[in-house]
């Protein structure tokens, strides 16, 4: 039998704060009733019948996204180095004390064998990464990377050289649709956008490495250097990359695509409602491509390449082409090869390496504006500007160049030298 003292402890045990408001007097077998009145914070305490617990929110850690983009966005400043390598490299191989004599068609020849195979390197990059997944590729291009700059480093004559930039170029191109793919499909909506831009920051920062390494070392130094960022870049990824989780479940792995969310987002992120969402969408997807019916054959390879042609595709295929070609030919990629050789023949009195060391800066500078503009202006205008000034910089470079040969030939004095550098800058 329990005693008074032993009943209210059992009974204020639960409730702790809980207050016993009245009581009746003891029965013969000595049995008395409380009546408890909860306190203000068991009732909070206390779950309602039909609440469901807390979830968790659906933001993950933004730095662990963020580093991560960085890591995968290392393929593209080798881009960059590959794209800036033959303006300072160039020079220094035509220059007297050259151990290496080259004329001005091998230095064309330098300067344009790495964009041969850079196409061979996109075409086969898509492929890869369908088949082996975004990581694995990310891995697989650095091999061609190293051994390019490492074959550059230590060439004694010109085809070593050529054959570097072939591998470079073709490691370039492998590079370019796994690091966007890999960044679009690892970060999460309110970070995609700002860390895709991440890929042209990094090509251009990549440009002002070998501008900057350039004008302060030999070119055999510069490329060994080079060298580095792809080994770096292969390692960071084999540690600390995941595989994306949206390949993942394409290959009906999910206890894996759930693993790879957790090292992504952080355990404070509803992991699971993310990994419903992109089960949802891959059945979405699934039910499209079976809408024509379960017996459907699979499309042949003639009805793709007529679908191209519908209105549907056409027409933003058409517009990505054009846009393209108006990058190309805007002149970026002659004076990015070019730009100590473009300096020095269009501008004297200045110091050409200086001067393209400094062409990077703004280059790179004005690549995260139009970064950050891109959200609040659209593509849209910025397309506009971007081809009208870069049309209207290239004309005014082109005539200074045909007034200053003409004038050097006639004996007479040349245009401002501020003209040219006005003119590349802009």
């Amino acid at each position: 039998m329990l005693d008074e003292q032993e009943t209210r402890s059992l009974v204020e045990k639960p409730l702790n704060n809980s207050k016993i408001v009245s009581e009746t007097p003891k029965s013969p077998l000595g049995f008395q009733s409380l009546t408890l009145v909860p306190s203000k914070t068991d009732l909070c305490k206390a779950p309602l019948p039909n609440e469901e617990p807390p979830r968790r929110p659906r933001r993950g850690s933004a730095l662990r996204q963020v580093l991560i983009a960085l890591i995968a966005n290392l393929g593209p400043v080798n881009t960059g180095m590959v794209f800036g390598f033959s303006a300072v490299a160039i020079p220094q191989l035509m220059s007297a004390n050259s151990t290496i004599k080259i004329d001005s068609d091998q230095a064309s020849w330098i300067a344009s064998l790495s964009s041969l195979s850079t196409p061979l390197g996109c075409i086969l990059g898509g492929y890869l990464m369908d088949l082996l997944g975004r990581r694995t590729t990310l891995l697989l291009l650095e091999v061609p990377l190293v051994a390019g700059w490492l074959l550059i480093a230590t060439a004694g004559g010109v085809p070593q050289i050529y054959a570097g930039r072939l591998l470079v170029g073709l490691g370039s191109g492998l590079v370019g649709a796994p690091a966007r793919v890999y960044t679009g499909e690892v970060s999460q909506p309110h970070l995609r956008g700002t860390l895709a831009a991440l890929a042209s920051v990094a090509v251009s920062l990549g440009v002002l490495i070998e501008y900057g390494g350039g004008a302060a070392t030999e070119w055999p130094v510069l490329a060994g250097l080079s060298a580095a960022l792809p080994l770096a870049a292969f390692l960071l990824t084999a540690l600390l990359l995941p595989e994306t989780p949206a390949w993942l479940l394409t290959q009906g792995k999910k206890d894996k695509a759930r693993t790879a969310l957790h090292r992504l987002r952080a355990d404070t992120c509803d992991v699971e409602r993310e990994l419903a969402d992109l089960e949802a969408f891959r059945a979405n997807i699934a039910n499209l491509k079976s809408s024509a019916g379960p017996t459907a054959p699979p499309p042949k390879q003639h009805s793709i390449i007529k679908s191209l042609f519908e209105p549907a595709a056409l027409k933003p295929f058409s517009i990505l082409v054009i846009y393209f070609l108006i990058y190309q030919f805007s002149g970026v990629n002659s004076i990015t090869f070019y730009a100590v050789e473009v300096f020095r023949e269009s501008a004297e009195g200045i110091d050409d390496y200086l001067a393209t060391v400094a062409l990077g800066v703004v280059r790179l500078l004005f690549t995260i504006l139009a970064c950050g503009l891109l959200r609040r202006c659209g593509r849209r205008p910025l397309t506009f500007i971007s081809s009208i000034g870069c049309g209207v910089t290239m004309l005014g470079l082109g005539t200074y160049m045909y007034l200053a040969k003409e004038a050097k030939e006639a004996g007479l004095a040349p245009p401002p030298s501020w003209i040219p550098v006005l003119c590349i800058f802009g």
